[in-house]
C-alpha cells in the first residue's frame, strides 16, 4: 500500500482554514495512490491560542464529520489530531478514520507534557485531561497503534503498542522537531512500520517528519518546510517480518519487566 504523511504549517486558531487545507492535501496524496494519509497533534487548531479549550469539539461532532467526508469522498483512510471536548473535559486525540468515512477508532494521549517554547500553554496538565489506554486498532490493512507527542519520549509506549499487535505504529507530534534516532530504533526493535507526521515550521518550529519501514529503513523524510511524504509498504512482507521477529522473542522474559510498572517514588 502506499501511505503518506502530510507535513504542514497549522495555522493557530483556524479549523475551517486547516481542514481545508488537509482536505486539498489529502485530495493531492489520493491522486497518487496514497490509500492512508496522517496529519500531525492538533493539526485543526494548533496550540498557541488563548481561547484553544473553546475549540474544542465532541467525537463524533462537526469536526469528525468534516474528516468523515473527506476519508469518505477520496476513499482513504485519515490519521488527524483534533481536539476533543467532553463532559469531563478536554483530550488531545488521534482520530482514524475509514475510507467509507467511519471512525475506526480514537486515542487520547496519555503522557501531557510541559512545553518549553513559550506561548499559550505552559504545562498540558493544565488544560488536558490524560488518556488511560493505549488501544489499537484493527484494518483491513493491518493492526495500527496511535501515540501522541510527548508519548513517544518513552518507549514503552510503542512497545505496548508493538505486544498488542501493531504492525503500523502513527507517532503525531507538534513540536519542534522529530528524534529521528528513536524513531528509527522504535520501527526495527518492535517490528513495525513506523509514521511520524509533525508540522512544517512557519508559526511554530517544526519539521522533520519520516516514515521508516519495519527493519528500520528510512523510506522518506524532510527538514522544515512543507511536504507530503509518500512510501511504499508491502504489509504482507511486513507481516511475515513481524511474525518472525516475534518468534525470536520467545527469549523475553516479562516476569523481570515488572519495574516499568512502578512510578518514580516507588523506585526512588
Amino acid at each position: 500500500m502506499k501511505i503518506a504523511c502530510g507535513q504542514f504549517d497549522i495555522i493557530p486558531g483556524q479549523p475551517e482554514e486547516n481542514m481545508k487545507r488537509m482536505e486539498d492535501l489529502t485530495f493531492q496524496t489520493s491522486q497518487k495512490g496514497a490509500e492512508l494519509v496522517v496529519f500531525p497533534e492538533v493539526a485543526t487548531t494548533d496550540y498557541y491560542v488563548d481561547h484553544l479549550v473553546s475549540l474544542a469539539d465532541s467525537i463524533p461532532g462537526k469536526q469528525s464529520d468534516v474528516f468523515s467526508q473527506i476519508a469518505a469522498a477520496s476513499k482513504t483512510y485519515l490519521a488527524v489530531g483534533l481536539l476533543e471536548m467532553t463532559r469531563e473535559g478536554v483530550y488531545n486525540v488521534s482520530v482514524l478514520f475509514s475510507p467509507n468515512g467511519a471512525i475506526i477508532g480514537k486515542y487520547r494521549k496519555t503522557h501531557l507534557s510541559v512545553d518549553s517554547r513559550g506561548g499559550t500553554i505552559a504545562n498540558e496538565t493544565g488544560i488536558f485531561l490524560p488518556g488511560d489506554d493505549l488501544p489499537v486498532f484493527r484494518t483491513n490493512f493491518g493492526v495500527v497503534g496511535m501515540m501522541i507527542c510527548k508519548d513517544g519520549d518513552f518507549p514503552e509506549v510503542p512497545r505496548a503498542l508493538a505486544v498488542k499487535g501493531a504492525e503500523m505504529i502513527l507517532w503525531m507530534t507538534n513540536r519542534g522537531g522529530v528524534n529521528r534516532h528513536a524513531s528509527i530504533h522504535y520501527a526495527a526493535s518492535n517490528c513495525a512500520v513506523l509514521i511520524v507526521a509533525n508540522r512544517a515550521e512557519g508559526h511554530a518550529k517544526g519539521g522533520g517528519s519520516v516514515i521508516i519501514d519495519w527493519e528500520g529503513n528510512v523510506l522518506d523524510e524532510t527538514g522544515a518546510e512543507e511536504k507530503i511524504l509518500f512510501a511504499d509498504i508491502d504489509m504482507d512482507s511486513a507481516e511475515k517480518a513481524r511474525t518472525a521477529h516475534w518468534q525470536t522473542t520467545r527469549v523475553r522474559r516479562p516476569a523481570l519487566y515488572g519495574i516499568l510498572g512502578k512510578t518514580e517514588e516507588q523506585i526512588l
